[in-house]
């Protein structure tokens, strides 16, 4: 039972480095939204164009530093014309959303964790079943040889 728990530990830990590697290389990951919560910006945007069958989504415009910015995010309630209320990162404007930035960043972070743990449970319940298995067949066997003599 201990050996399965650390075989699930570092099946969890592994899968943790992984998950956490790809999300923050491949995407903006944690890393990103923690440092729009830290901080992002805050700012009204204008919707100017919608597209509901994708995850609500809507382009919207605002303004920053003197520039014009136009960009596209999900989950927006809003129609054409409104004002949104965004946030955006200082040191790239283009990295902004309608959503809370922390409520993400914890869902980042949960999703990380939520696999790392099911691929511990499944490396561990693995590593028992097999244990079992090579247990349940030694056992067999050394019922077999003592039925032969």
């Amino acid at each position: 039972m201990k050996r399965s728990v650390a075989v699930g530990l570092i099946c969890s830990s592994c899968a943790f480095l992984v998950v956490a590697g790809l999300m923050n290389t491949t995407m903006r990951g944690w890393r990103a939204w923690y440092g729009l919560v830290r901080d992002g910006r805050h700012t009204q945007a204008t919707v100017t164009a919608l597209n509901r069958s994708q995850h609500q989504q809507c382009t919207f415009e605002f303004s920053t530093g003197g520039q014009r910015l136009k960009a596209t995010d999900d989950g927006c309630d809003a129609g054409i014309g409104e004002a949104v209320a965004v946030t955006y990162a200082p040191s790239d404007p283009t990295f902004v959303t309608l959503r809370d930035p922390r409520t993400e960043l914890l869902t980042q972070i949960g999703a990380a964790v939520a696999m790392a743990v099911f691929a511990g449970i499944v490396g561990a319940l693995q590593y028992a079943y097999k244990t079992a298995a090579v247990q349940m067949t030694g056992a067999a066997q050394q019922g077999d040889e003592a039925d032969e003599r």
